[in-house]
């Protein structure tokens, strides 16, 4: 049964596990490259949100952009999860 706590977690914990888990096994038989991850790649003009929907489907800050400065190179994100950190960090 899921806690309050494990509620507002925008990543499933259980889905995260499991996805952790795979990664594990797949280092230890060194088949990591065989491993399909999902990705998404944006590509568009400047200044035209790529990174603010990336920090929304993502919700939580996560880029540099700002109003009137804009991302001005490529960027790659590689989520880990981390218990031991405060909701919302």
């Amino acid at each position: 049964m899921a806690s309050s706590t494990d509620s507002k977690l925008v990543i499933d914990r259980t889905a995260f596990e499991a996805y952790t888990q795979l990664r594990a096994i797949a280092k230890k038989y060194n088949v990591e490259d065989k491993l399909e991850v999902p990705q998404l790649v944006l590509v568009g003009e400047t200044s035209t949100g790529k990174s603010m929907l990336v920090q929304n489907f993502l919700r939580f800050p996560c880029s540099f952009s700002q109003t009137g400065v804009a991302t001005r190179c490529p960027v790659a994100y590689r989520l880990v999860y981390n218990p031991t950190l405060p909701i919302g960090e």
